[in-house]
């Protein structure tokens, strides 16, 4: 009993200095932990620090950029064709067709187009089926443009044509209009001649 007794206490006694080396070795790790965690505080606080000056220096530094704005080009007014004045314009009107009030019906139709130059009279040739027109180089393509469409509506067939046109600027030669036909040509009669009676002479006796 006396020897168990005294091997206890001597394994007691020679266990007693383990729970001072574990307070020994976790002081040789405070120190360095310690040291890290300094370092990484110091490192945090620097950037914490840093930011905002490299932030505050990035806009002082920060130039904005000058918009330039060009000039917006005035669009040129387009000018406005000045109307013609169709009363300026000669217009000779011949009858082609041999129909009778052929040129006087146009002539009326053109002074409500606003010409007034205007003279009637018959072609040398009476059988025109198409409506011929001559217009001179001085007159406007608009005036040339708004005849057509006007005696399109007027007759079966119109031609127009540039050219010298005599005395007058337009030169119309009237052809038939829809449902109209040429007249068919009178023949004419030859009179005769009468033979004139030759007067004989009574001989005279020997």
């Amino acid at each position: 009993m006396d020897q168990m007794q005294s091997i206890g206490q001597g394994s007691q006694t020679q266990g007693s200095p383990m729970p001072s080396a574990r307070r020994q070795g976790s002081k040789k790790w405070l120190v360095p932990s310690l040291i890290i965690l300094l370092v990484l505080l110091s490192i945090g606080g620097f950037l914490l620090f840093r930011s905002p000056q490299e932030k505050k220096s990035e806009d002082e530094n920060f130039v904005e950029p000058t918009v330039i704005q060009e000039p917006t080009p005035t669009p040129t007014p387009t000018p406005t064709p000045e109307p013609v004045d169709r009363s300026q314009i000669s217009v000779s009107i011949l009858n082609g067709t041999g129909i009778a009030g052929e040129a006087s019906l146009l002539k009326g139709k053109l002074e409500e187009a606003g010409y007034s130059q205007i003279e009637a009279g018959n072609a040398g040739d009476q059988t025109h089926t198409t409506t011929e027109v001559t217009i001179s180089a001085s007159v406007p393509d608009e005036v040339k443009n708004d005849l057509q469409n006007l005696l399109e509506e007027i007759y079966e067939d119109v031609e127009i044509s540039r050219g010298t046109s005599g005395s007058a600027d337009i030169v119309i030669t009237t052809g038939l209009r829809p449902g109209q036909s040429l007249p068919t040509p009178t023949p004419t009669t030859q009179a005769t001649p009468t033979p004139t009676p030759t007067a004989t002479g009574s001989a005279e006796e020997e």
